[in-house]
């Protein structure tokens, strides 16, 4: 017996769904990641500043704090060099850009997903051309992905177990693929 159409149909669009949601959560993991280390690197920044130094100089002055000093002084220079290197307040910008895009394109998979729902006789040539434009936003997105010389090892098997778990009862079994639910 044929499998129907429409299982194929659902496991398309399931896989659209999955995917943009996973492109989402890497982009807001990466995010975040970006913008502490840029939080970090300013208040460094101001932290050893002219003023704040001049301010503290009668505390550092004395012994035992002035290797203290040096050293967060020190810190505070790595960090503006790689937050220059990085361009960290950039990268906050573009992964921010890909999450919002990669957010509103899992929104519109959830949407077609519940039209399917509700028309379980939805008809599938429409179904599939609703799913290709989604595959060219999808492909406009990527596009959009900033290059990262930071490997996050770990992070894409991390954030692929995180959002099996959440969407755990979406999953269907026997049909999971390497880097993909279905």
């Amino acid at each position: 017996m044929a499998e129907d159409k429409r299982d194929l149909v659902w496991e398309a669009v399931f896989e659209t769904f999955y995917d943009s949601y996973y492109q989402e959560m890497e982009a807001e993991s990466r995010c975040n990641f970006w913008q502490r280390f840029d939080t970090a690197a300013k208040f460094l920044a101001a932290a050893t500043a002219g003023s704040s130094a001049v301010a503290g100089w009668a505390f550092w002055a004395q012994p035992p704090f002035q290797m203290l000093w040096t050293g967060i002084a020190g810190i505070a220079a790595v960090f503006t060099i790689l937050q220059i290197v990085f361009a960290t307040t950039a990268k906050v910008k573009d992964w921010n850009t890909v999450k919002t895009e990669f957010n509103a394109l899992r929104i519109d998979c959830e949407s077609l997903r519940t039209g399917m729902k509700i028309d379980s006789e939805f008809d599938v040539r429409k179904t599939l051309d609703k799913r290709t434009k989604l595959l060219e936003k999808y492909k406009k997105a990527s596009a959009k992905i900033p290059p990262d010389v930071l490997l996050f090892r770990g992070l894409k098997v991390r954030i692929q177990k995180q959002l099996d778990l959440i969407i755990a009862d979406q999953i269907i079994p026997g049909k999971m693929k390497e880097g993909a639910a279905v």
